[in-house]
C-alpha cells in the first residue's frame, strides 16, 4: 500500500516537472521569436505600421513569463532550497522583467504617434 503512495507522488512530482519545463520552454522559444523575428507581423500606432519595439518587448515579457514558470514550477521541485531568499528573489526580478516587457509592448503599440 505505501509503496504505490510513493509510486503515485514520484509521478505526479514528475508530471509537474515535465510540464513546467515544456510549459517555460515553450514560453522562451516564443519570446525568443519575437525578439529575432517577424517585426512587421506586430501591429505598432506608434510607428505607423510595423513594431519592430513592440514585437521585441513582447518577446522580452515571453522570455521573463517562461524564466518564472520554469523556476516557480519545476526548479522548486527538483532542486528544493532551505533558503527561499535567493529564489524569492529570482522570481522577483522574472515578475519585474515580465511587468516591464508588457508595459513596454503596450506603450509600443498604443503610443501616440508624435
Amino acid at each position: 500500500m505505501e509503496v504505490r503512495v510513493v509510486a503515485a507522488e514520484v509521478l505526479a512530482k514528475s508530471a509537474r516537472v515535465t510540464v513546467g519545463t515544456l510549459w517555460g520552454g515553450v514560453l522562451v522559444v516564443c519570446g525568443l521569436w519575437l525578439v529575432g523575428g517577424p517585426a512587421g507581423l506586430w501591429p505598432s500606432r506608434a510607428t505607423g505600421g510595423s513594431g519592430g519595439a513592440s514585437a521585441w518587448w513582447a518577446g522580452v515579457a515571453c522570455v521573463a513569463a517562461g524564466q518564472f514558470v520554469f523556476l516557480a514550477v519545476a526548479a522548486d521541485r527538483l532542486c528544493p532550497m532551505n533558503n527561499r531568499r535567493l529564489a524569492d528573489v529570482l522570481q522577483t526580478a522574472w515578475t519585474g522583467l515580465f511587468v516591464i516587457g508588457v508595459l513596454g509592448a503596450l506603450v509600443t503599440v498604443f503610443g501616440t504617434r508624435g
